[in-house]
């Protein structure tokens, strides 16, 4: 596949710069072993998240990652109050300090676990959306969480570096493809937001490396290895849906070179179309609840009585003006892009202020033209803002110092 002509109309771009590697790496690692040493010498709730005990996912997810065995499918189709009971009061009075309850009531007692690591996971009325892929990042954690005795304030701290993992290794990739002043710029709003909210726990950035390289292979005309990496990103998160454009446009380059694929890419190919029938199946199974979901709807969702007109008037015109300048400056996949993210975000239900980290893969990725860049601008600014409701400013930054 190699020299296949890209879809996308863009260039390769080059990261394999000496300097640029090294500067990368020296950044990367700085704020990786800087976030990580704050998080692990702070004094904060035994949450260990960003907010001071306001943000549950990521022990919620290890938690479903000790679940699972006992939950099976389950997992997607049934919420866990209604899988297991709630902790008597003598249980919960027999607690450790740092296993501390959810305004919603997340602690569960399961049968034949240890009585100082009962179930704790929050929104215990919904059924999980989520596709396997998050059960394998956050195993490794549920284990030692489960088998040792490691306390729950310090495995919380550990879940937070590890989402702060998932964001560096992301940054790292980022960096070294960085492409002029405005993609810099793109840089460091993606980095903000990928290390804000992985200081709150979301493993949201996780996604983030895997569509990088499917751009990357994608520019390069590597069919087979851009459809498995958008594969994996579709494994790890729901919201990788973002990027079907990335996906169908990595299907129909590998398809156009079938004649000559080789054993690995046709290897490649078989791993991702697994992949992605796990993610479409576990999303089948969970979508009567994603569409049942009660609260914090998307302002944008067609419907609805809660829809703001104004925002969807000013989203119409800013996808006509994009579409517009990817159009003239022959850059189809990012027309196509921006089309789809309009149709799915009229479409889905719910709507939060860390949904702006799945948005950073197109920010950051290369673009040869700066009117691409700009436009893609344009479009972040927008989502994060006006629909997701997370400032560009780094305010967050303010809390870290406090």
């Amino acid at each position: 596949m190699a020299g296949a002509p890209c879809p996308s109309g863009r260039a390769p771009v080059e990261g394999g710069v000496p300097w640029r590697r090294r500067l990368a790496v020296a950044l990367t690692a700085a704020s990786f072993a800087g976030s990580s040493a704050w998080e692990m010498t702070r004094k904060v709730h035994p949450f260990a998240d960003l907010s001071n005990g306001f943000f549950t996912d990521h022990f919620s997810h290890m938690n479903d990652a000790r679940h699972f065995p006992r939950a099976g499918v389950r997992q997607w189709t049934t919420p866990l109050a209604r899988m297991e009971p709630r902790l008597t009061p003598a249980e919960r009075a027999a607690l450790p300090p740092d296993v501390v309850d959810c305004p919603d009531g997340c602690l569960f007692h399961v049968d034949g676990w240890p009585a100082q690591k009962p179930m704790q996971q929050s929104w215990p009325t919904l059924t999980r959306f989520y596709p396997p892929g998050d059960l394998l990042l956050f195993a490794p954690m549920a284990a030692l969480y489960h088998f040792t005795p490691i306390r729950a304030a310090t495995v919380n701290r550990l879940l937070v570096i590890l989402c702060l993992a998932f964001a560096h290794a992301a940054i790292f990739a980022i960096l070294v493809r960085v492409d002029g002043p405005l993609g810099a710029l793109c840089a460091l709003l993606g980095a903000s937001v990928l290390i804000h909210w992985s200081l709150e726990g979301f493993y949201d950035a996780s996604i983030v490396l895997p569509l990088l390289l499917c751009d990357a292979f994608l520019a390069a005309g590597l069919g087979a290895s851009a459809f498995l990496a958008f594969a994996v990103a579709m494994l790890l998160h729901f919201r990788a849906l973002y990027y079907v454009p990335w996906g169908l446009a990595a299907a129909l380059l590998a398809f156009r070179g079938r004649a000559s694929l080789r054993r690995p890419e046709q290897v490649k190919i078989a791993a991702g179309a697994l992949c992605l029938a796990l993610s479409a199946g576990t999303l089948a199974l969970a979508l009567p609840g994603l569409l049942g979901y009660p609260l914090q709807l998307n302002p944008l969702f067609l419907r609805t009585v809660t829809l703001d007109r104004a925002a969807l008037l000013e989203g119409a015109a800013l996808l006509v003006a994009t579409t517009a300048v990817f159009v003239w400056e022959r850059s189809p996949l990012d027309a196509g892009l921006v089309a789809w993210l309009a149709l799915v975000l009229t479409q889905v239900r719910q709507n939060y202020s860390w949904y702006s980290m799945a948005l950073v893969p197109w920010l950051c990725a290369p673009a040869r033209k700066p009117a691409v860049r700009i436009a893609r601008l344009a479009v972040f600014a927008f989502l994060a803002v006006r629909v997701h409701d997370d400032s560009l400013w780094p305010r967050w930054i303010a809390q870290v110092l406090l």
